[in-house]
């Protein structure tokens, strides 16, 4: 499973302060291209600015008890 990281920046409301949000998300297709048009899509429905995507962290095994 992969995650990645994502980066937008926004205006709230009239303000002219600008708001950098990240978040770190996983894919069901596990794949940059999937996240990055999840997030262009967001980013133009919620009138942000998608400022990148990338891969942060693999992980290779889950540990069940």
């Amino acid at each position: 499973m992969k995650v990645y990281e994502v980066t937008c920046e926004y205006c709230v409301g009239d303000s002219e302060e600008t708001t950098t949000e990240v978040r770190y998300v996983t894919s069901e297709e596990n794949t940059l291209k999937s996240v990055t048009d999840y997030f262009t899509k967001h980013c133009e429905e919620y009138e942000k600015d998608l400022l990148g995507v990338r891969e942060v962290l693999t992980i290779v095994q889950h540990i069940a008890k």
